[in-house]
Order: C-alpha cells, then structure tokens, then sequence
C-alpha cells in the first residue's frame, strides 16, 4: 500500500516540504544545514500510497554502533519532525504509514531503529494503535489566540509584574542586526548561567555559531535586552518559521540589577507570532517554563526496534548518558 523512495533533497523539495501544512520549523532546509554541520546526515524519504507522492518523511541518520533513524535524534535541540504532507493526513493514517517505514527500513537494512516524534500524533492516538511509544513531557504555548489573552494566560507576579518592571526600568528589546556580536555576547551570558549553577556548558560555542550561521535570519530569532544605559544585558535565541516557533537559549547578565529575561521571552512569542508560528514550544516543562501560560502535555515518540535486545541496551544507554552528560560534554562528546 505505502512504498517509500530515499532521496537526497533539491531546493525544490524543501520548497514543497516547507510549504505542507504540518511543516515546523525542524523540518526545513536551514535547519538541516545545520544538522549536518554537528554530524548529522539528513534522511529523507518520498512517501507514496498506490504509486501516488502522498508526502515526504524528514528525519536524521546517525551511527551510533548501528544505523538509527531519528525525527528527531536526540541531543541536538530537535523535536517535531517526521512526516511531511501534501494534504490533511489523520493520525490514525500516519501511525500506518510510520509501521510501514519502519518495515522498509529493516528490510532495507538502512537501519535497526527507528523513532519519531510527530506533533500531529497525540499520546491517546498512540495508545489506540497499539505502538510502542514513549512520553516526553512538553509544554505548549498556542499562538493562534489574540495576543492579549496570550498576555494574561501568564503569572501575574512572576511573568507579567516583572515584564511591566523592566519596561519601567528602560529595557528595550531589539533583533541582532551582527551575529558574532550577538555569539560572543550570548555564550559568555550562557557560560555565567550555567557556573552560577555549578554546570558546565551542555553546548560548545561552535555549536551555537553554527546554529546561527544555517538559520539566521529567516529560521531563528536573534533577540537582546538592551538597558537604558545601553548595554546588553540579556540575550535569547528562538527557532521560527511559519509552522513553529521554539525556545532554544537565553541567559541575561546577572549583576545588571535588572531582571530583562520575562520581557525578552515575551517579545520572542509576540515577534514568533508576528511571523505565523502557530505554536510555541518551551522544549521542556522546567518549572520556570510554566509562569509564561501554555499547555503540558504528554508528547509520544513512537519506538521501532528490529531487534528486541535493543530495548533494553537502549535504556541502560540513555541512563548512562544523562548520568554522565555534563563529563562527556566536558571532554568534547
């Protein structure tokens, strides 16, 4: 019924791939430049049902000991992604056509392992289709509602009395017109963050410049908090485009005697709704994430194994890393 067709996509299949109405920003040209920049090799298939181009599947290969297959593939700020297609797809159909995949690929040996987190598949669909899955917490922030709902939907005392105190205290906050600039100013703000918590950086700083060199300006949001004064004082960097919008990092100075870290989240959801993202996402359900409103829910990343031992060595793997992960980051892996 399904057949799939790997293929090494032109312009003008990101073009139609961009333009599908389950697009997200996870699923574009620029953000693909980027993944291949960190090690990631793009994995993209043409989905046809009865010989009919239906839709495309977007995903990453990696080899970890063996061939996985990821929409993503964690560890490298990703979510969202899989199918891409050409007309309203129920979940009950793509769930069908992720079964099917999965058998391709096996049968093709291009891989052993399979996963896919698609946001047009909520836990209770993958609960009726009986597929093995696991949940991912996530909060969401719905953008297609009237911007002062979206206002008020956030904590009084924690989120809306400390923008309103910023803007009182001369804080503006402007888009990045020199991206080294915005680099070297926003690593240093992230490397204070992330000692005054007794970590390490989890991402180098070519991780992040390559970032911002596949996506700025039309896939990611450069902001900065500038004080009345006119320095720096925070910096954010947000993932858009017409389908989604994400938070990706921001940190702000913390001897400036000015909290800019409400404002300059706010203004990224204002300006990402500005460019059409109908959601925002958190990437993440930190507590801290929850005083701007937005939905928690449970995200299924849908799990194939060819073989049943990879369960288990899966399991004991991702414990060892998020163990180890700070060390690991600390000598370069």
């Amino acid at each position: 019924m399904y057949s799939f067709k790997q293929i090494i996509p032109s312009s003008s299949d990101w073009r139609i791939i961009e333009s599908t109405y389950d697009n997200t920003v996870y699923k574009t040209g620029p953000w693909f430049g980027y993944l291949e920049k960190i090690g990631c090799k793009p994995f993209l298939c043409e989905v046809c049902k009865e010989g009919e181009k239906i839709g495309f599947f977007v995903g990453e290969r990696k080899r970890r000991l063996f061939n996985i297959i990821g929409a993503p593939i964690e560890g490298v700020g990703t979510a969202h992604q899989g199918l891409a297609m050409l007309k309203d797809t129920s979940a009950e159909e793509r769930i069908a056509i992720y079964n099917a995949l999965a058998a391709w690929l096996f049968r093709k040996r291009l891989a052993v392992w399979l996963q896919v987190e698609d946001q047009c598949i909520t836990e209770t669909d993958a609960q009726g289709a009986n597929v093995n899955y696991e949940g991912h917490e996530r909060n969401q922030i719905d953008l297609t509602i009237d911007e002062e709902v979206l206002f008020h939907q956030m904590s009084q005392k924690s989120c809306r009395y400390m923008i309103n105190k910023a803007l009182k205290d001369g804080v503006v906050i402007r888009e990045a017109t020199d991206p080294d600039a915005f680099l070297d100013v926003h690593f240093n703000q992230h490397q204070q963050l992330m000692r005054s918590k007794g970590l390490d950086v989890l991402k180098p700083k070519p991780v992040f410049k390559n970032l911002i060199e596949a996506t700025w300006p039309d896939e990611m949001l450069l902001l900065e908090a500038v004080s009345s004064n006119g320095t720096v004082i925070g910096t954010g960097m947000y993932a858009v485009n017409h389908g989604s919008a994400c938070y990706f990092s921001a940190a702000f100075d913390k001897d400036c005697g000015v909290s800019p870290n409400e404002l300059m989240n706010w203004e990224a959801i204002r300006r990402c709704k500005a460019r059409g993202a109908r959601f925002f996402d958190f990437n993440g359900v930190a507590q801290w994430k929850f005083k701007y409103g937005g939905t928690y829910y449970i995200q299924p990343r849908l799990v194939y194994m060819k073989y049943k031992w990879l369960t288990g060595a899966r399991e004991k793997a991702s414990k060892l890393y998020h163990r180890y992960r700070y060390k690991l980051v600390k000598i370069g892996i």
